[in-house]
């Protein structure tokens, strides 16, 4: 049977526009996008994550509410692919509001799940032993939450949470807000990003007693809000973006202890802007052959390419413009001939071709879709 490259853009749907998921067979020379099937019109895709070994496709409701309810939070998600059409096969409240991002740990057996949650809160009355009256404030609690999966891919139950949350006294108490998390090439260390708190955490699967380890925490510059990261396929390196800030950092992974050390940063803007408050970056892609970092800008409406040395450190070589407006996810071709950009506003997926140094030229492909937020693609017979 003949391979075909697939790709499916998750409707992110927030402010109005077309949720669910959509499939495309990929022209792997032209990078031109072929409908080939639409689903779960209701679901907020955030974020997703293929599952090659059993051709399993794992998303995000990212959503406040439960279904037909007030609170209660999103959902995980797991659909089969086959030959492009979709078919839901399981699917668990995550427990927390706005689930934002889902990987599988390298075993197939575990499934983890990082909450935005929201900034809301509630002021509920308390009533002290002295019988005097007074308040307290709750808000949303932030946690990344362990899921067991089947051996058919199928989701099983909860068994482990981690939460983060702001210390009692805390400066106007910031909310936790996890965006991120992801495994290093390894496949033994997961690093998530928590914007709200600016700070980074390791960790590790107890996977004998399905248990999350925390190994590290380090926090970052205050204000700068980490949103998304990627690893270097080859050497011990992690590049975070930050929200509110127009650079990206570089830290070091010790493989051993999990622990995490800041080395650099660089500049993600021409004229040199650390801090720029028009420019907000989104998400973040790696060559293959780890030489190169793609970054999408919301607000300035641009890509940024780095390049990277032998030794893992960035120089800005390119900034262009992403060919739309909020260019909130980005998806690179499994051969890295490709780069798409996910245009949210201006319902647009973007076609970059990738130059032998790096920089980025547009193809001429584009594809309407409504509020496209994030893709993924992968090879199926």
């Amino acid at each position: 049977m003949e391979k075909k490259l697939y790709a499916v853009i998750g409707g992110w749907g927030f402010r109005g526009g077309v949720r669910g998921l959509s499939t495309y067979v990929c022209d792997p020379q032209t990078s031109e996008l072929t409908l080939v099937d639409s689903k779960f019109p209701n679901i907020a895709v955030g974020n997703q994550f293929y599952d090659k070994k059993n051709g399993i496709l794992y998303f995000t409701d990212e959503r406040k509410d439960k279904r037909e309810q007030k609170g209660g939070g999103g959902y995980l998600c797991a659909a089969s692919v086959r030959e492009g059409i979709m078919d839901m096969i399981s699917e668990k409240p995550s427990l927390l509001p706005n689930p934002s991002y889902v990987c599988l740990d390298r075993s197939g057996q575990y499934a983890l799940v990082s909450h935005h949650v929201t900034d809301s809160y509630v002021t509920r009355l308390v009533r002290h032993e002295d019988g005097t009256f007074g308040s307290e404030t709750i808000f949303d609690q932030a946690a990344l939450v362990l899921f067991r999966v089947e051996p058919d891919g199928r989701l099983g139950e909860v068994c482990d949470v981690y939460t983060t949350e702001a210390p009692e006294g805390s400066l106007n108490r910031p909310v936790s807000h996890q965006h991120y998390v992801a495994a290093d090439p390894t496949g033994e260390i997961y690093i998530v990003c928590d914007k709200g708190l600016d700070q980074l955490y390791s960790f590790r699967i107890n996977r004998e007693r399905g248990k999350l380890v925390c190994c590290d925490t380090l926090r970052v510059k205050q204000g700068s809000h980490p949103r998304y990261g990627v690893f270097h396929p080859q050497l011990p390196f992690f590049y975070g973006n930050h929200e509110e800030a127009s650079y990206i950092s570089q830290y070091q992974v010790d493989r051993e202890t999990a622990k995490l050390t800041y080395i650099s940063s660089c500049g993600l803007l021409e004229e040199g802007k650390m801090v720029d408050s028009s420019a907000a970056p989104s998400d973040i892609a790696v060559s293959g052959d780890g030489k190169y970092l793609y970054v999408s800008i919301r607000g300035v409406n641009l890509i940024s390419v780095l390049a990277l040395s032998e030794t893992g450190e960035m120089k800005l070589i390119q900034n262009i413009s992403c060919g739309g407006e909020n260019p909130r996810g980005l998806c690179m071709t499994p051969d890295g001939r490709y780069l798409y950009v996910c245009n949210v506003d201006t319902s647009r997926a973007v076609s970059f071709a990738v130059m032998d140094d790096g920089r980025l030229n547009p193809s001429g492909i584009s594809l309407e879709v409504s509020r496209p937020g994030n893709m993924s693609m992968f090879i199926m017979e």
